[in-house]
């Protein structure tokens, strides 16, 4: 009869160690991401390493989490771009100036501005893990228009 529960208590046991493995392993991927060492760096340039010979660009798998957009001819439009892998966001649009990228947190907002002129233009990235953001633009007619926050 000890003999039973024992193996009972051991199968129970390693049930329970392989829900916490399990469980674990899905936090530590949210985890990753260069978020503040990418802060301030251009998305399409900034080389993220993985070892001395590879590395990748927080835009290479970027994916568009907001759009604003005035709607009204000569459209005024801006993204709001995030990299799932760098946990960063950024703002996207095709003129020059007038937009940024706001990012909320329990100690305020950061704002970032564009980098880059001419044609499709971005603003440097901010570390978005664990804050929301959205993409803005003022346009000349007058008033600003927002993404929603992501």
């Amino acid at each position: 009869m000890r003999n039973i529960d024992v193996r009972r208590l051991a199968t129970a046991l390693c049930a329970t160690a392989a829900l916490m493995l399990a469980t674990a392993t899905p936090a530590a991927a949210a985890t990753s991401g260069c978020g503040w060492s990418c802060e301030g760096k251009d998305p399409a340039t900034y080389k993220n390493w993985t070892s001395s010979t590879s590395y990748y660009y927080c835009g290479d798998d970027a994916e568009t989490k907001g759009v604003a957009t005035t709607g009204r001819p000569n459209d005024y439009t801006v993204l709001l771009r995030y990299s799932p892998r760098c946990r960063t966001v950024w703002a996207l649009s095709g003129h020059e100036v007038y937009f940024w990228v706001e990012r909320k947190s329990p100690y305020g907002f950061a704002d970032a501005y564009p980098v880059t002129g001419g044609g499709t233009v971005r603003t440097v990235m901010l570390n978005d893990a664990g804050y929301v953001s959205r993409a803005c633009y003022s346009y000349p007619a007058g008033g600003t228009i927002c993404s929603e926050w992501y």
